[in-house]
């Protein structure tokens, strides 16, 4: 069997037979693999740890007739403080399921590899994770080719002017003239729509130190999921899993 070298970011895992992993990772020079790690589930195993989800590692891989088989990991990042934070959890198993949704396997995307693991190292430097996860959807969405509309009339290119409605199923603002015949709309201030064009365009490293008022990141959140969610083949599970630990954060703040 040929060997060959990946370094990833694991985006899921699921059970094999009584002891082994069937891990799904995002590479860089490759894309999304599927790998099969023996024995990760047992207590010794040196590939359990590294085969969880949002390790970074560098993976020696066999190839298989259907599944390549993990053989060696070295980690890079375990990311510590994310796992130990439910909310931080959260955030990131929201990450990788739209990386997991939107890719397909074998294509190489290293510009979403950089973006992911961009936004993973700022969760676990201890950045503002909701803003994070606005950066994260506006730039994804830009790189897989649906980049938003902001800045003019996605139908017909006139100025928007001050009636602001983002229709998700062409992915950008209307005009109030085309507004009428439009059925995928919902509604975003003029402040929002300039924090995405924003968000879009600069340093991530700025983005995360400026001081983003909650109620804008709420907009964006609600026209980035109703966007994400016409784009996506299938509903995007962790975004339940996300809304539960911030209620549970809210819930331990009040107390």
């Amino acid at each position: 069997m040929a060997l060959y070298k990946a370094e990833g970011i694991v985006l899921r895992r699921r059970i094999l037979g009584e002891s082994d992993r069937i891990v799904t990772i995002f590479a860089r020079n490759y894309g999304k693999i599927s790998a099969v790690a023996k024995g990760a589930r047992k207590p010794k195993s040196r590939l359990g740890g590294r085969t969880e989800p949002f390790i970074h590692a560098n993976y020696m891989l066999a190839e298989g007739r259907n599944l390549d088989i993990i053989t060696q990991a070295e980690l890079i990042d375990g990311l510590p403080a994310v796992r130990s934070d439910l909310y931080l959890t959260a955030m990131a198993t929201y990450f990788a399921e739209l990386v997991d949704n939107f890719t397909e396997d074998r294509e190489a995307h290293d510009d979403i590899f950089e973006l992911l693991w961009a936004v993973l190292r700022l969760l676990e430097g201890g950045a503002g994770p909701d803003l994070i996860a606005r950066i994260f959807e506006v730039r994804l969405m830009s790189l897989l080719g649906y980049r938003p509309q902001l800045e003019r009339c996605a139908r017909c290119s006139a100025m928007v002017g001050s009636a602001w409605r983002f229709d998700v199923s062409i992915g950008g603002l209307l005009c109030r003239e085309c507004q009428p015949s439009a059925a995928h709309m919902v509604a975003v201030s003029a402040d929002a729509v300039r924090l995405m064009r924003l968000l879009l365009i600069t340093d991530i490293g700025q983005l995360v130190r400026a001081d983003v008022p909650e109620g804008l990141l709420t907009e964006i959140e609600r026209v980035m999921g109703a966007f994400i969610d016409y784009r996506s083949e299938g509903r995007i599970r962790s975004r339940e899993f996300l809304m539960q630990a911030r209620e549970e954060g809210k819930i331990k703040e009040v107390g």
